[in-house]
């Protein structure tokens, strides 16, 4: 999960509740859209990478951490709390789409079961140094808004 797709979508809340339609309590691997772009350029301009996939992934947190870490960086309190996926309302874009709205709604209830763990090892070798925290791409995020 990108960390920027948190920080516009709920990170954006005004202060006081946030509502997630799923479980705020799971853990999330947020990966930095600006390392996977670091990373896309050593693969493609780097030799050794052909024919080569790569599962990335950033650190984990939780998403309610998230969330208040998305919430600090704007300076304001945000409460990140679970509702469930199928009353949640669904994004611009997807809500006039039968077949959106169902993949939108099976993806919540993935998360909500699961989460989105991954292992950020891959992301660190191709970086060469460690993966950008959720709270170093938020603290990026509320300096450019």
């Amino acid at each position: 999960m990108f960390a920027q797709i948190v920080l516009s979508t709920w990170g954006r809340a005004p202060a006081g509740p946030v509502e997630v339609p799923f479980d705020v309590d799971n853990e999330f691997s947020f990966i930095d859209l600006r390392d996977l772009g670091e990373a896309a350029v050593r693969v493609l301009s780097e030799q050794g990478h052909g024919s080569a996939a790569y599962e990335l992934a950033g650190p984990a947190l939780t998403f309610a951490e998230a969330v208040r870490l998305a919430g600090r960086a704007r300076g304001v309190d945000l409460e990140p709390r679970t509702v469930h996926w199928a009353v949640a309302p669904l994004p611009p874009g997807v809500v006039d789409s039968a077949s959106r709205a169902s993949d939108m709604r099976a993806m919540w209830q993935d998360y909500d079961r699961h989460g989105l763990r991954g292992n950020s090892n891959v992301l660190r070798m191709l970086l060469g140094r460690e993966p950008a925290s959720f709270e170093e791409a938020a603290t990026a995020f509320a300096a450019r808004e």
